[in-house]
């Protein structure tokens, strides 16, 4: 028995197969490069000697009565049309916030890298907060993962949230600054140069993010930890921008916040290690 695992974000669609429990290599397509997430499941299956019969799809959007839409992309997906176009007998089509909760707890202890020295306490709640094209995050707690649509909360400014908290917020940060436009890699670039407004950018980013964080710390009260991901994050960006300080910087709850544990996740496949994790509890492996 095999299944259908993708991870489907704003920027790239990645796939692969599980067969008998293993995971097959991962396939990455960029979402630029194509017209819908149909055209990148049929591309992808195109290329497989084996034809899944059940699939888990995370998508970067809201997901409701099995149908869901992105929020970055004018595309849309829904279980009804995927078992009608690919055959599947069962499709499970999720935020992608909830495979990469529930594969918190498959990670081993090198793949997070703890940034204070606050102990985790049992059965207590749990936040992940994934930056990439948007800001998504989740509250995960002993029996389920609750997805939040956190990153489309409103600044006092007016503006959304995760449009100055993700790839592209940084982008325009930079721009505001430097006159110009650049790519984040390139702008990351710039930083580790010590340019002048890649550094200025970074120090805005960082400084919202852990604000952000305390925010989502003060709402839920994670003392199970709360999980930073996302591949712009970095644990030396991280200690430079003396993240974990701002983190507890608060005129009355410095202590509670004293108290949540905070990590970065560094590994990069935590979405597969979710899927895979929901493809077993469904018994389709």
């Amino acid at each position: 028995m095999s299944v259908l695992l993708a991870d489907i974000g704003g920027t790239h669609a990645r796939f692969a197969i599980l067969k008998s429990g293993r995971l097959s290599d991962i396939y990455r397509y960029r979402c630029s490069d194509l017209k819908s997430a149909y055209m990148a499941i049929r591309s992808f299956l195109l290329m497989q000697t084996v034809k899944p019969k059940y699939a888990v799809i995370a998508m970067a959007g809201v997901v409701m009565n099995g149908q869901g839409k992105w929020t970055n992309l004018p595309w849309s997906l829904s279980e009804k049309r995927l078992k009608e176009e690919f055959g599947f007998y069962s499709v499970m089509l999720v935020n992608d916030l909830i495979p990469q909760g529930v594969g918190i707890a498959c990670l081993k202890a090198s793949d997070i890298v703890a940034l204070n020295k606050a102990k985790p306490q049992k059965k207590s709640l749990k936040v992940l907060m994934s930056l990439g094209t948007g800001l998504g995050a989740c509250i995960i707690g002993p029996d389920a993962v609750y997805p939040t649509e956190y990153g489309q909360t409103m600044l006092s400014d007016g503006s959304v949230l995760e449009k100055s908290l993700s790839a592209y917020g940084l982008k325009s940060v930079y721009e505001k600054h430097a006159g110009k436009a650049l790519s984040a890699s390139t702008i990351e670039r710039h930083l580790r140069q010590g340019q002048e407004h890649a550094v200025k950018a970074y120090e805005h980013f960082y400084g919202l993010l852990a604000q952000t964080a305390q925010n989502m710390a003060l709402s839920v009260q994670p003392m199970g930890g709360l999980y930073l991901a996302g591949g712009m994050l970095s644990i030396q960006d991280l200690k430079k921008s003396d993240f974990a300080a701002k983190f507890i910087n608060h005129p009355t709850m410095h202590t509670l916040l004293k108290n949540v544990p905070v990590y970065l996740i560094v590994n990069k496949d935590l979405a597969f290690i979710g899927l895979s994790k929901l493809a077993k509890k469904s018994c389709w492996t």
